[in-house]
């Protein structure tokens, strides 16, 4: 069965790809559906929501999407510094990858050099019959999926993840950048895109079960 990858990120769609494939799906990338989906929901959830619906209407396939937020621990929750939905999108402007290292470079330089910080994100996955399902990873974290962003880049980010060459492994201190798969934040992704394709495939096998009756 083929699913729609519904992103146009290179990273997210590699390493999704990986866990569509242990579950038996047949992965299609979402950058053969260019679209801008829109992003008005309130939490990462919600906005995955949009954006599967959105490439499942394109495509005709079932489809999976994503989207983060993220949150700084040193920043209440109101503060305008806080990123929360709005990773890319500062002061009205979208951000381009170089942008974006230089903007939480200086932003981890004004609280000290280095900052805690964790990803939420949300999954969606949606079916051209419209059956639907969705979850986030906001509960539960642990302690090693925190990591820490700092004032000094490393190297070069892992594509389409431009703050990896700023962000510290909050276990061991390494640049996510440098880290691999091994990395606490390579698992903390695969946990939540093992999750999205598990919902997925149970859907289907509703769909399947349904057609049999």
């Amino acid at each position: 069965m083929k699913v729609l990858i519904g992103t146009g990120n290179p990273g997210k769609i590699a390493e999704m790809a990986l866990c569509l494939r242990e579950a038996g799906l047949e992965p299609v990338s979402g950058a053969e559906y260019p679209l801008e989906a829109a992003e008005t929901g309130a939490s990462p959830e919600e906005n995955a929501r949009l954006k599967a619906a959105a490439y499942c209407r394109a495509s005709g396939l079932p489809a999976v999407s994503f989207d983060s937020g993220l949150y700084l621990a040193e920043l209440p929750m109101d503060d305008p510094r806080q990123p929360g939905l709005c990773v890319r999108r500062v002061g009205g402007k979208r951000l381009s990858d170089g942008e974006m290292v230089s903007h939480y470079a200086a932003l981890a330089a004004s609280l000290g050099g280095r900052v805690l910080c964790r990803w939420v994100t949300g999954y969606a996955v949606c079916l051209p019959d419209g059956r639907t399902a969705s979850g986030n990873d906001a509960a539960g974290q642990p302690k090693a999926w925190q990591f820490y962003l700092t004032d000094e880049p490393c190297g070069d980010p892992l594509p389409g993840k431009p703050l990896s060459c700023i962000s510290l492994e909050g276990d061991t201190g390494e640049y996510v950048n440098r880290s691999g798969r091994d990395g606490a934040s390579a698992r903390r992704r695969a946990a939540i895109y093992r999750r999205a394709a598990g919902e997925l495939r149970r859907l289907l096998e509703e769909v399947c079960g349904d057609e049999g009756d």
